[in-house]
C-alpha cells in the first residue's frame, strides 16, 4: 500500500511539472519520469522493481526541475544583460551629448575672449 501511496503522489508532482508552461524544456527527464512511473503502477506485485522505478521516476523530476530552473536563471541573465547593454548605450549617448557640449562651451568661451 506505501509504494501504491508513493506512486500516486510521485505522479502528482510530475502532473504538476507537466502543467507548467515551461515544461517542454525538460520534455525528455518527464518523458522519463513518465515511462518509470507506468513501469512502476505496471508490476506492483514485484516491491523491489517498483521501489527502483520510483526512484528512478524521482530522479527524473529532479532533473526536470533543475533543466526549469537552469532555463529560468537563464533568461533571467539575458534579461539583465539587454537592459546592461541599454544602460551602457544610453550612458554612452549621454556622454557624448555632454562631449558635444563641452567643445560648444569652450569654442564660445574661446570666441567671446577674442577682440
Amino acid at each position: 500500500m506505501a509504494s501504491r501511496a508513493q506512486t500516486a503522489r510521485l505522479q502528482d508532482r510530475l502532473g504538476r511539472l507537466e502543467a507548467r508552461e515551461d515544461a517542454i524544456y525538460a520534455k525528455g527527464a518527464l518523458e522519463q519520469a513518465r515511462r518509470a512511473l507506468q513501469a512502476s503502477s505496471g508490476s506492483l506485485e514485484d516491491a523491489q522493481a517498483v521501489s527502483r522505478m520510483q526512484q528512478i521516476a524521482r530522479a527524473a523530476m529532479v532533473l526536470a526541475e533543475r533543466q526549469l530552473a537552469r532555463r529560468r536563471a537563464q533568461a533571467e541573465l539575458f534579461a539583465t544583460q539587454r537592459r546592461l547593454t541599454a544602460t551602457r548605450e544610453r550612458a554612452t549617448a549621454q556622454r557624448r551629448a555632454l562631449e558635444a557640449l563641452m567643445r560648444d562651451r569652450a569654442s564660445l568661451a574661446r570666441g567671446g575672449a577674442q577682440p
